[in-house]
């Protein structure tokens, strides 16, 4: 029989020699080789980057003719490259991209940029914020709120549903155009509530109840006499303020229950970015399932707390707080959200997830700022030590450290470097009405029509820009560009008087954040203890401090961690 010879040699490999490596091609891959696709890939590609070019062209000449027509009546949209997706991928980086767009266009006009169906309006000037704040009742952060809760803490879709179905506002009167229900209007009883509980008469209690907490805590930190280094400042801090945060709003018997939560918490803010650009859940697999041990932790707490203090039953005589709850804030919570009809047991668990988040990392990340400020400034440490003695009251039992929290929340250099830094290392949650407060907070030009001429440049930390002199009297009244003297600095006083619009680090109008007052607090007792207990010092070894910058990924969450890590060393005063 005579052989026929194979189409293919199978004894012999396609080979291409590529810097010593031998690339081998099988027969079954070389149609895909074939010149023909390789000419429609080109032509797909050129396809592609023409429509593109073209797309950008057209959005910047419609951008540019809006933005120049004096009798526009929509923002002008910024150009784009990609339709469709239009801004998407910019806004992965949403303080880097505002940044840019103001740098290239200023301040002077609202910008729409968009993603998908999605639309947001950049405001960064003042007068414009100032505006928006004035007509807050006629916005809404629904949209964004069902956003973060269902992408940050997995509430189920029902209760989303319930979120953007609301257009009641947040005002104690609903819309004049909405029929929903009392018990559903969720956007004014999380709000109402808030209020109500986290500041007027309950927020003494709050507060005290904190500073006694972490005093205790501070008292447990096994440091003596002698230096002991650390690695990680933002670390130690948050060790050192997440369970007295916790047990004062949410009671003691969350964290008895569950002694993972605080390591399962910290994992789960670490990698709030990634749930919020909506990281493909294989690509984020050990936060995704920090987020489902705390929402177990804290269902069992729920279902704890029930059995031995009764949500369903609340009265004006129960303490304003108890060991199982915590705060009465958190029985009224489970109270409201059960009326709803949208909430089973996941969902309510998924909410106080995310207010547990937010109710510390917020005063966690303002404290290492305010320290790592002060430590890097002996003077100023020395300066805000004086204020925050001249407030120490010390237990005659026990010897324990206490303060007097109206008094050091008044303090005025506390006060301004407390604000310094809010505007220099906090960005404000924002709805789809984004003020981007980065630019406000370095528009000189702002700053000195508000009658604020700044001392140091405003891209530098100022511990005394909120300070001003015995004589000033407001915007357009007097205002002094040189530095203080001494004997001023001694008389001064702290105001943001005039800078409505500049600084904003809590937002404005309704939708400004009802933990503020708490916060403050919180931020200033834990500053004070710390530096009334222990000698600290940023190790030489250590990053530079110049070089310690915020991480921008969580620009879009509040206040800034920091990016790299910070080495210190620690002992108890003598």
């Amino acid at each position: 029989m005579t052989s026929q010879t194979p189409l293919v040699d199978n004894s012999t490999d396609f080979c291409h020699s590529h810097e010593g490596h031998q690339l081998a091609m099988t027969p079954h891959l070389l149609p895909y080789y074939h010149p023909s696709l390789r000419q429609w890939a080109i032509i797909s590609a050129l396809g592609l980057l023409l429509l593109f070019c073209f797309t950008y062209i057209f959005s910047t000449l419609r951008f540019r003719k809006a933005l120049f027509d004096g009798n526009r009546k929509e923002v002008p949209v910024v150009p784009y490259w990609v339709p469709g997706l239009f801004h998407a991928f910019a806004l992965w980086d949403p303080a880097d991209f505002a940044f840019r767009l103001n740098k290239t266009f200023g301040s002077k006009t609202p910008l729409q940029v968009k993603a998908g169906w999605l639309r947001f309006f950049l405001l960064s000037n003042p007068e414009h914020v100032k505006a928006l704040f004035r007509r807050s009742r006629e916005t809404t952060n629904t949209v964004t709120v069902a956003f973060t809760l269902r992408n940050l803490v997995d509430l189920p879709r029902e209760t989303v549903s319930l979120y953007l179905s609301d257009n009641s506002g947040a005002g104690l009167k609903p819309r004049k155009d909405s029929d929903i229900p009392p018990e559903r209007r969720i956007t004014f009883l999380v709000s109402h509530n808030l209020h109500m509980f986290l500041s007027f008469r309950h927020l003494d209690g709050i507060s005290k109840r904190y500073s006694g907490m972490l005093s205790h805590r501070i008292d447990s930190i096994d440091v003596g006499n002698e230096w002991v280094s650390w690695p990680n400042l933002s670390d130690f801090l948050q060790r050192t303020t997440l369970v007295p945060e916790i047990e004062a709003l949410f009671g003691l018997k969350l964290l008895e229950l569950t002694p993972g939560f605080i390591d399962d918490l910290l994992i789960f803010t670490r990698h709030v970015p990634d749930f919020l650009r909506l990281r493909p859940r294989w690509l984020n697999l050990p936060a995704h399932r920090a987020r489902k041990r705390l929402i177990q932790h804290v269902m069992r707490w729920h279902e704890y707390a029930q059995t031995h203090v009764d949500f369903t039953e609340i009265s004006d005589e129960d303490p304003d707080w108890e060991p199982f709850w915590g705060s009465k804030l958190m029985r009224v919570r489970q109270e409201y959200e059960l009326k709803t009809g949208a909430m089973d047991s996941v969902a309510r668990a998924c909410e106080d997830v995310g207010l547990i988040w937010a109710s510390t990392t917020n005063v966690q990340n303002s404290v290492f700022w305010l320290l790592f400020e002060a430590l890097r400034d002996p003077n100023l440490k020395a300066r805000l030590m004086n204020e925050a003695s001249e407030c120490r009251i010390i237990n005659t039992v026990d010897g324990t450290i206490t303060f007097d929290m109206k008094k050091l929340a008044s303090q005025p250099l506390l006060q301004s470097t407390y604000a310094e830094v809010l505007r220099f290392y906090t960005i404000p949650q924002n709805s789809l009405i984004m003020t981007y407060s980065r630019a406000m907070a370095l528009d000189a030009e702002a700053w000195t029509r508000a009658g604020r001429t700044p001392r140091m440049p405003l891209e530098e930390f100022d511990t005394e820009r909120f300070l001003v002199h015995p004589g000033w009297k407001g915007p357009g009244g007097y205002s002094k560009a040189e530095p203080m003297n001494t004997e001023e600095v001694g008389n001064s006083r702290f105001s943001t008087d005039g800078l409505q619009g500049l600084w904003v680090p809590y937002g404005g109008g309704d939708h400004m954040c009802p933990g503020r007052h708490l916060a403050k607090q919180q931020m200033l007792v834990t500053f004070a203890l710390l530096i009334s207990e222990f000698d600290m010092e940023i190790l030489a070894d250590s990053v530079a401090a110049d070089m310690v910058k915020p991480d921008m990924r969580f620009a879009p969450f509040g206040s800034l961690p920091p990016a790299t890590k910070v080495g210190f060393r620690i002992r108890k005063k003598k």
